[in-house]
């Protein structure tokens, strides 16, 4: 990926709104400047640290020159008395008195002479042993030596020796036990450490000859192993971290003695160090973060100031374009006054046709030179079922059928080239049913004479197509039942001759069903064709065909109110399948019975469907199905499902006739 492609959101060329750009600006110039506060701030933090620690450094070099210097005092002391005391055995007498004289001061023990072999003879009954192997030696052998530590706490000693020397030559040597406790107490008064800060001096075993803290029992103890690794180094001075005995984590500086070879340590807890760094980040981070939310906010409100009056203009160019009123509320922006003002001269020309377009009960819409559907009126609402919303930007092959795709691009190619189409076609509805529509199409030009669009007025004519159809069904109806009468009227007398036994009963019967005939009729008379129960409607179109033999048929089902076409409809398919059971089927026999049910149940959907099955029995076998379908035919199998937007299907079982229509429930029913 491009390095570039990470700025992508500060795009000018994209779409962006004007708090966007605003806040955009604010963060590219604040951040900057929040970068260059929180870098001076880690420099100023970091030369705090270095000051820090410097000063660490020159407090550790501070502390072991006071040790030298307390040391070197005693060796000067040392090295006076030596001197001043004559060679042989009245010197020693007078050493002995002087280094009586020495143990006097508070800070030494005790002092006495040795030679090479231990103290010497006039001092042994002090049973003084060696301060540590080769002391004596090392004391001899140079100008000076100094002992680690012995002892814990107040008891804590250590021993300075120094030669007396005849020429080159080293006969023998002073020596001087000095309180270490006692020299703890002048090395770090006011030597500059911090109040939390902890210094400490260690021999090369690692014990403490002096520490700030806790030194009554730690004097004379091990310190910790990392100060020992400090000590015994080859370098002489240096850094390094550990955790107190205290439990604290230091940082500490080291610096070895040359005098003592003891190892000064000065340690600084790590929060000391860390913190000049943490509290400079955290007031540049909290006062930059602070400083950009409040310019932030600042800009989110101008940019409300400045967007409120653009998205107000948008409305306004909405609501001109519906034909709605809108109450424009005033800004203290001059420019986009002055582009209201010009919309507003702009919009009031096309206004009107708006308003034709929004209250017309015929379907407006327009579309794209790509058939990408632009505006969507009311009467499109109405007639489709689809909402401006739902449709707007979608194709308009969406109201075509898949058959009459090919239509849909000839119509726009011939609209694209200049010319005004109009035809009579069908076109999908939301519910997938189909709809017969007059569709007059045009294209739209630019000032320029380009075709940037096209322009579809879909009038609705199922009325007038449903209207048509029905007075030719209702000639062909008339012929049909006419020759059909005479064969019921037939049947119906047969039938009754069968069940006859006088001429008397005949005519009774007779003229019974003649008049039952006449009332299945007049139900959907009496009703002008508004609408009837399915039961009243069974039973009137049946009861004529069986009358006083209710065991030639079954009916059962719930309450199901039907609107007149629905039950015109069904009215014929029952009587075509009545009279051809009459004719052919079950009641042209006599143990011949219909069954007639309907329910409602509900579709994988959820939406109701009527359910309406008529089942024959105990008529003649049923051999194969009708080479010649007639009008009846067309009725039970195709008009019935049309009308009613279901399906229907005849079996022609050998056993009788069973035909089964399914459609969505017309109207409420209930139980």
């Amino acid at each position: 990926m491009s390095d570039w492609q990470g700025f992508r959101v500060f795009d000018t060329s994209q779409p962006r709104t004007i708090r966007f750009r605003l806040l955009a600006l604010v963060t590219l110039i604040l951040v900057p400047l929040l970068v260059l506060t929180t870098g001076l701030a880690i420099k100023l933090a970091r030369a705090e640290r270095t000051a820090i620690e410097v000063k660490r450094a020159n407090v550790a070099r501070r502390i072991s020159e006071r040790a030298d210097g307390q040391v070197s005092r005693h060796i000067v002391l040392l090295n006076m008395l030596a001197n001043s005391a004559p060679v042989g055995s009245e010197g020693l007498a007078e050493l002995e008195k002087s280094l009586a004289k020495l143990q006097n001061q508070s800070i030494v023990v005790r002092a006495w002479a040795f030679t090479q072999d231990g103290p010497i003879p006039a001092a042994r009954s002090t049973e003084i042993p060696e301060p540590e192997p080769g002391f004596y030696g090392r004391a001899l052998q140079s100008n000076s030596a100094v002992s680690g530590i012995k002892g814990v706490g107040k008891a804590a000693v250590f021993s300075i020796g120094v030669p007396i020397k005849s020429g080159e030559r080293a006969m023998y040597g002073v020596a001087a036990e000095i309180n270490a406790a006692k020299l703890n107490n002048e090395l770090f008064n006011e030597s500059g450490m911090g109040e939390d800060w902890v210094g400490a001096i260690v021999d090369r075993e690692n014990r403490f000859i002096a520490r700030s803290l806790d030194s009554d029992r730690r004097v004379g103890q091990l310190a910790r192993p990392e100060l020992g690794v400090a000590a015994a180094g080859p370098v002489q001075s240096g850094v390094f971290e550990n955790v107190t005995w205290e439990g604290a984590e230091v940082l500490n500086v080291f610096y070895r003695s040359a005098l003592t070879n003891w190892t000064t340590v000065v340690a600084v807890p790590k929060a000391d160090l860390t913190a000049p760094l943490d509290r400079k980040i955290g007031l540049a981070l909290l006062g930059g973060c602070t400083l950009l939310l409040v310019a932030m906010a600042w800009v989110s409100r101008q940019a409300r100031r400045i967007a409120e009056p653009v998205r107000n203009i948008s409305k306004f160019a909405v609501a001109m374009s519906e034909g709605r009123p809108y109450i424009e509320s005033n800004h203290r922006i001059v420019e986009l006054d002055d582009v209201r003002v010009a919309l507003e001269k702009t919009m009031t020309k096309t206004a009107h046709l708006a308003a034709l377009v929004a209250s017309n009960a015929d379907a407006i819409l327009s579309t794209d030179i790509d058939g990408k559907i632009l505006t969507w009126n009311s009467g499109a609402e109405n007639l489709f079922g689809y909402t401006a919303d739902e449709i707007v930007g979608q194709s308009k092959t969406i109201l075509g059928p898949k058959n009459r795709i090919r239509e849909l691009e000839l119509t726009l190619e011939e609209v694209l080239e200049g010319k005004s189409v109009r035809l009579e076609t069908v076109r999908c509805l939301r519910d997938g049913s189909l709809a017969d529509v007059s569709i007059s199409s045009a294209p739209i030009r630019k000032p320029d004479g380009e075709i940037i669009a096209v322009s579809f007025i879909i009038r609705d004519i199922r009325d007038r197509k449903s209207a048509d159809a029905h007075v030719q069904l209702l000639m062909r109806e008339l012929a049909h039942r006419s020759k059909n009468q005479i064969a019921v009227i037939q049947a119906i007398a047969n039938r009754t001759s069968l069940d006859a036994e006088t001429v008397e009963d005949f005519a009774s019967s007779f003229g019974q069903r003649l008049r039952a005939l006449a009332a299945s009729y007049d139900l959907l008379i009496d009703q002008n064709w508004k609408g009837v129960r399915l039961g009243d409607l069974v039973r009137k179109q049946l009861q004529i065909f069986v009358q006083e033999d209710r065991a030639s048929l079954d009916t059962q089902g719930p309450v199901v109110d039907l609107p007149a076409t629905a039950a015109e409809a069904l009215g014929l398919a029952l009587h075509e399948l009545a009279t051809n059971s009459v004719k052919y089927g079950a009641w042209s026999k006599p143990m011949g019975k219909v069954n007639v049910a309907w329910d409602i149940a509900t579709d994988a959907d959820g939406a109701p469907m009527l359910h309406f099955t008529w089942a024959e029995s105990g008529g003649p076998l049923v051999k194969s199905p009708p080479v010649r379908k007639g009008f009846g035919s067309i009725v039970i199998e195709k008009m019935v499902a049309s009308s009613l937007n279901g399906s229907a299907k005849i079996d022609f079982a050998p056993g009788g006739i069973k035909w089964h229509l399914q459609c969505p429930v017309p109207s409420q029913t209930s139980e």
